[in-house]
């Protein structure tokens, strides 16, 4: 049985420990709420830009633009895909960084199955070491997103995942990050992001218009443009601008669900402290007591012993 000193720096190092997740659960709690916020004014202007990439996109000729030009005719064994992992720099958020891990490792898996090439770009160092561990080759790492480089982060990763498909360095890009629904729940999503398909594009955005009627928002989609000073110039300059809202997008909803994921794991490891903490008192308590018992013990045997010498 451990010793009544053992017991309490058990107990001073649960309490020291207790504070530590505590603070960190309302950090995540204030930094997830600005996280949130971002994301709600975020998704009127991506189904916006989304909606003028589809109609300025409806009609117009195969390949009218590098990144709508589909390559799935290639072979396998002559094409590259490029798996965007989306991951934190810390730990401590629960299942937030295994559960993309997985997801991106079954789609790698899939890929190498089929015969294809696979590029791997990790955000993150918890997914860089990870990848690292195992021997995996990582082709590009880099520092997570945070909420104030987010905008600027993601234009610079989707400007460079263009001009790899461009330049037919990758022939497809996909891009693995957690879906935030909740505090509580998030969930791992692998989304194409090239080459971008029209037909996809026009039922999203025909999904989206009628939420929106059904809502009362009034946002159908508007089918006569004039368009100046000409469909395939601002065809141009839309689609990497809404490129550049999807990498976006998925970068806010990896750092609400990394907020969220530690704090809902923070606020169970300090819940698990105060039961830890209990028991340790209780521990404490039959220890002490069993202590103060034995002296008496001694006492008393002490006193007969001179009584009856």
């Amino acid at each position: 049985m451990p010793s009544l000193k053992d017991i309490r720096r058990s107990i001073a190092s649960v309490k020291n420990t207790q504070k530590i997740t505590r603070a960190m659960k309302l950090v995540s709690a204030a930094k997830l709420r600005r996280a949130q916020d971002a994301i709600t004014k975020n998704r009127p202007y991506a189904k916006k830009v989304q909606a003028l990439v589809t109609n300025v996109s409806d009609g117009v000729k195969p390949g009218a633009h590098p990144l709508l030009t589909d390559r799935s005719n290639l072979e396998a064994s002559e094409k590259t895909t490029a798996i965007v992992v989306l991951s934190s720099n810390r730990g401590l958020c629960g299942a937030f960084n295994s559960n993309i891990l997985k997801s991106a490792g079954a789609r790698r898996t899939a890929c190498l199955t089929k015969g294809e090439q696979v590029k791997l770009i990790a955000v993150g160092k918890k997914a860089t070491s990870y990848y690292n561990f195992r021997d995996i080759p990582v082709d590009e790492a880099h520092d997570c997103f945070t909420t104030k480089n987010a905008l600027a982060r993601s234009k610079q990763l989707a400007r460079h995942l263009s001009e790899l498909y461009v330049t037919g360095a990758i022939d497809a890009v996909d891009i693995v990050f957690n879906e935030f629904k909740s505090a509580m729940s998030q969930r791992s999503v692998v989304q194409g992001l090239l080459p971008i398909d029209p037909q996809k594009l026009l039922k999203d955005s025909n999904a989206n218009a009628e939420e929106d009627e059904s809502r009362g928002s009034g946002s159908a989609m508007l089918k006569d443009y004039v368009f100046d000073p000409g469909r395939q110039e601002i065809l141009d300059r839309l689609v990497p601008m809404y490129l550049d809202v999807l990498v976006y997008r998925a970068a806010l909803e990896t750092i609400a669900s990394e907020h969220g994921s530690r704090m809902s794991a923070m606020d169970s490891a300090t819940n698990n402290a105060s039961d830890l903490l209990s028991e340790l008192s209780l521990q404490y308590n039959k220890a002490r007591q069993a202590s103060i018992t034995r002296e008496l013990l001694e006492i008393v045997a002490g006193a007969e012993a001179l009584k009856n010498g």
